[in-house]
């Protein structure tokens, strides 16, 4: 370590006074830089002990279901997931078939099995609370469109619309519980589809629905 050598007419005392002064402000810097990185590091474990997925299953892959093709289950067979359907038909794929591979696991659900109908969740919500939702849709033959809705069960509401052709995109938004709210549905319906079957289209995968900790709004162009 290097030595600062006295200048002339300073005493040790002196030079021993400046040295406890500067090394006091950076003693105060260092404390003060430090408490705002554990605070920081603080407020994120605390973020992220709250972050709780309330979708369940989001990516199909709960259950052992088909190794190849397709098939239509009772929603029984698929954990967290219901439907509108009469005959309770959800349409699960294995990856790859159709030349369609999931973005995430083995499997994807088509929207609609064998008639026109909502897939859904009901999730219990704290009025007030911010929650983000995302996931990952795709056209079967060309361009499909769906659209998001949600809120109270049998009252839920259309938050945006989706069109998309035969690549997969992520779509991800924010939504505000209501107040009085305490059980949120979450569901997607179809609205068009490229071969006009309402039956044949609309893919989905990596469903994710719950808190906003962390989440940032992309900012429209």
């Amino acid at each position: 370590m290097k030595q600062k050598k006295l200048e002339h007419g300073q005493s040790t005392t002196e030079y021993a006074l400046l040295l406890l002064l500067v090394g006091g402000v950076v003693v105060a810097a260092l404390a003060w830089l430090g408490r705002g990185v554990f605070d920081s590091y603080r407020e994120v474990n605390e973020c992220l002990a709250g972050v709780k997925y309330a979708i369940i299953n989001g990516g199909f892959e709960e259950d052992d279901l088909i190794t190849s093709g397709w098939r239509p289950y009772d929603s029984s067979a698929i954990a967290g997931w219901e439907t509108t359907a009469s005959d309770n038909k959800i349409e699960i794929w294995y990856t790859g078939f159709l030349g369609v591979n999931a973005p995430d696991g083995r499997y994807l659900a088509e929207l609609n099995a064998n008639q026109p109908s909502a897939l859904y969740q009901d999730i219990d919500s704290v009025p007030g609370e911010r929650l983000t939702w995302s996931f990952y849709h795709r056209g079967r033959s060309g361009v499909d469109v769906m659209e998001l809705r949600i809120g109270p069960p049998g009252s839920t509401v259309v938050q945006e619309q989706f069109s998309t052709g035969q690549e997969w995109v992520k779509y991800d938004g924010l939504y505000e519980v209501p107040e009085g709210q305490t059980v949120t549905r979450f569901e997607f319906a179809a609205v068009s589809t490229a071969n006009g079957n309402l039956t044949v289209g609309n893919l989905l995968d990596n469903i994710q629905f719950g808190s906003a900790c962390g989440y940032e709004e992309t900012a429209e162009e």
